[in-house]
């Protein structure tokens, strides 16, 4: 009995025992196997970028030593003296001292220029008469011993001061390359960059720019490509992985020669083509994008878009493509500014969707006959619908807006709103159909809500050629323009359509009307003029005139693409008699009587009057100039002058478009300056 005590208690006190102990290792871990490595010297350097421009050059048959570029450092001689012939060479050494692998670009930045009047009494830039070269290499520096040397080093690739950039270049760890700078003007520049004695120097300074970084050379655990999207927001785009980059990285880009791009293109900021061209598919953006200065090429059934609340904006832009090129979707705007339309046969090249566009000197002729016919306009504007499969109508999901400012159209129909119709504004512009200049057949009971998107057609201003069909439903009000049928129907209230010549003029119905055939015709209404005067041309006009009237005078001389052969003098009699308003517009302006040369075919106040003379808000609107040797418009000192000058086009030997002194205020837009002489 006592052993069985014992044994239990020696059995209790053991299990206590092992209680205790599980108790006591509770939160402890077990490590069967234990073993420690320490590495001492592992040591992280940051990579460096350091890269560093010199120059020198060669005086008296001797290279200088090489100077640091700093950032007031005139390089180029300072006191020179630029005529024809004279040339001027820098040497630049482009050294790679950091630890990192880089790519680079050169380019100039002319940001300061005075400008001169030369001897004719026209102003001119140094900056349009230097001619700028480079000549990149690698290892060795070439220096010139004369200038015929100099000039065929760079095998005729000669360029403007404000157009060179220096392409991508790659430079390794402890790398050096050498460029030279060429600045010469050429021989062949005569009196236009000779200035006058007695009036400002011309002078131009300008900056070299050296951008870079790191180029895709060193290497990670996955290799040499991590930092292959480096990009510089200076750069300019030579080739299509420099725009890749360039789009990855979300920045400003300008192109430095033609890039095929062929794919889709999706922009993510602004794009200047820098006069090149540039090959793709669709082009669209994520928010707001610019597209300017160069050619656009695509192919069939590819076009610039805007649409999910996008802007995309064109300006001086030529779209080379035959179908739709340039489409607003819903919900974005599309801005088309002195953009050409080139091959447009097959199909409509602009087209808004529900979308806004707004257009200013468009040029645009669609060619083609097209299927369906809708297609064979240059312009088509339709709501964006959505068939409903239970009513078997389709809806209208949005409004298509649409502001014509000024251009030319040209079709089978010029402008068509296509059922089921849109917006339409028209303040301007040239719109020829060989069947309709507009054609709008909105016809809301085949649409759910069609109702609630009334169609709504408003021209204030453009010339139409063609026959005019607004479906009933559609409302037109018209409040100016010239008509080549009767739109009498669709008149505003205050408002009548006048025939002159085999044209229908809309004005205000206030307004005094008259026609001139000769220049004593002219002279007569421009001395009765009452205010809001409108005069219209009937006949070419050969001879001088001249308005002189009182305070608060409007007059419009619309010449109905007559030509006027003479000098047309916008003038004040006095200090308190002033000519408040003189609107020139369609006016084919010649030279044929004009002495001398050098005279001007439109004259803001009369050669030799003093300062008691006053002009005001004067504008030349849609005129052609064919003024050899002559001044398109020209200003005298003296008096308020204002002056806009907008939508006209030259000749190839007009001396300049505008000579302009004494004035307040000046505006030219949407000009085609074919060729200025001076």
């Amino acid at each position: 009995m006592a052993n069985t005590k014992n044994t239990k208690r020696a059995l209790l006190a053991s299990t206590l025992a092992l209680i205790l102990c599980f108790a006591m290792l509770l939160g402890t871990t077990y490590a069967w196997f234990t073993d420690s490595v320490t590495s001492a010297n592992n040591i992280i350097t940051a990579g460096n970028l350091d890269i560093e421009l010199e120059y020198a050059k060669v005086v008296d048959g001797q290279m200088t030593e090489w100077k640091k570029v700093q950032g007031d450092d005139k390089i180029f001689d300072p006191n020179a003296l630029w005529e024809p012939g004279r040339y001027e060479v820098v040497y630049l050494r482009v050294s790679n001292l950091g630890s990192l692998a880089l790519k680079y670009q050169l380019s100039l930045n002319v940001y300061n220029e005075v400008a001169g009047v030369n001897v004719y009494g026209d102003e001119f830039k140094l900056s349009d008469y230097l001619v700028f070269a480079t000549v990149e290499e690698t290892d060795a520096l070439t220096t010139y011993a004369d200038r015929e040397a100099a000039l065929a080093a760079t095998n005729g690739k000669t360029m403007g001061m404000k157009d060179y950039n220096g392409k991508t270049t790659a430079l390794e760890v402890g790398g050096v390359d050498y460029v030279s700078l060429i600045v010469y003007m050429p021989t062949d520049v005569g009196n236009d960059a000779n200035y006058a004695t007695g009036t400002t120097v011309p002078s131009i300074e300008f900056g070299i720019n050296l951008v870079a970084t790191q180029q895709a050379a060193e290497e990670d655990s996955f290799g040499t490509d991590y930092d292959a999207d480096a990009w510089h927001p200076e750069m300019t785009i030579y080739t299509v992985e420099d725009m890749q980059v360039a789009l990855e990285n979300g920045v400003n880009a300008k192109l430095g020669a033609d890039i095929a791009w062929n794919d889709d293109l999706y922009l993510t900021a602004n794009l200047d083509l820098g006069g090149n061209t540039l090959t793709a598919e669709y082009i669209t953006a994520a928010e707001t994008a610019e597209i300017v200065n160069g050619t656009i090429v695509m192919s069939a059934d590819a076009y610039v878009y805007a649409w999910k609340g996008a802007t995309v904006t064109l300006e001086n832009v030529t779209i080379d493509s035959d179908k739709i090129s340039a489409y607003a979707a819903t919900d974005g705007t599309l801005v088309l500014k002195n953009v050409a339309f080139k091959n447009p046969a097959t199909s409509n090249p602009i087209q808004n969707y529900g979308g806004t566009l707004v257009m200013d000197n468009v040029t645009v002729v669609q060619a083609g006959d097209a299927n369906p016919a809708w297609y064979s306009s240059a312009v088509q504007v339709i709501n964006n619908i959505v068939k409903n499969n239970e009513t078997g109508k389709y809806e209208i999901t949005a409004q298509a807006n649409t502001t014509i400012n000024s251009g030319n159209y040209a079709g089978k129909t010029a402008l068509f709103v296509s059922s089921p119709g849109g917006n339409v504004t028209i303040n301007g512009g040239t719109f020829v159909g060989s069947e309709y200049a507009i054609n709008a057949q909105f016809a809301p009971q085949n649409y759910t809500y069609g109702a609630d998107y009334e169609s709504v057609i408003t021209i204030t201003g453009g010339d139409f050629t063609g026959a005019l069909n607004f479906f009933p439903a559609t409302e037109v009000v018209i409040t100016g323009g010239t008509f080549s049928v009767d739109p009498t129907e669709w008149v505003a209230d205050g408002y009548k359509a006048v025939l002159v010549g085999d044209r229908y003029q809309v004005v205000e119905d206030v307004v005094t009307y008259a026609t001139a055939s000769t220049a004593a015709e002219l002279q007569a209404a421009l001395d009765n003029a009452a205010n809001q005067n409108l005069i219209v041309l009937t006949n070419d006009i050969v001879g001088d005139v001249t308005v002189k009237q009182i305070s608060n005078l409007v007059i419009t001389v619309n010449g109905n693409g007559h030509k006027f052969a003479g000098t047309f003098v916008v003038d004040g009699n006095s200090a308190t008699e002033r000519t408040s308003g003189v609107t020139l517009k369609n006016i084919v302006f010649e030279a044929d009587n004009l002495t001398p040369d050098y005279d001007a075919i439109v004259s803001l106040g009369e050669a030799g009057k003093n300062s008691t003379r006053y002009t005001c808000n004067v504008t030349v609107d849609n005129c052609h100039f064919d003024v050899p040797g002559a001044v398109g418009v020209k200003s005298y000192t003296g008096g308020d002058k204002n002056l806009v000058i907008k939508n006209c086009t030259t000749s190839e030997d007009l001396h300049s478009l505008a000579q302009l002194k004494g004035i307040d205020g000046v505006l030219v837009e949407g000009c085609t300056v074919t060729s200025v002489r001076g």
